[in-house]
């Protein structure tokens, strides 16, 4: 019997494209109506892309397509939290001016 084994290197397991695809287009739909999810989905797609440069691999179709959805909708998403916080601060303040000029409070 031989006991000269050589050590087995394998590639790391690498996340679905088409999941990471999924993940950049629902980044980019919930960043319009929810951008909360829309930066969860935004940094699941990000990660995703995270594995495939740690293992060395370059992004190719669906995968790279699926990253510029997520960077896309990641930021979009952040740009629209960042307008609906402005937004209601602005409407209660105008509600609360309003009010005192209408007599109330």
């Amino acid at each position: 019997m031989d006991n000269n084994y050589q050590p087995i290197y394998t590639q790391p397991a690498l996340p679905d494209a088409g999941s990471m695809l999924t993940k950049g287009i629902l980044a980019l739909i919930f960043a319009e109506v929810f951008p909360i999810l829309g930066i969860i989905f935004g940094v699941q797609g990000m990660g995703m892309q995270k594995k495939y440069v740690q293992a060395g691999v370059a992004l190719t179709g669906k995968a790279k397509v699926g990253a510029i959805l997520s960077k896309v909708g990641m930021i979009l998403s952040i740009v629209m939290a960042v307008f609906w916080v402005v937004y209601v601060f602005i409407c209660a303040i105008y509600g609360f001016a309003l009010g005192m000029a209408m007599g109330g409070y």
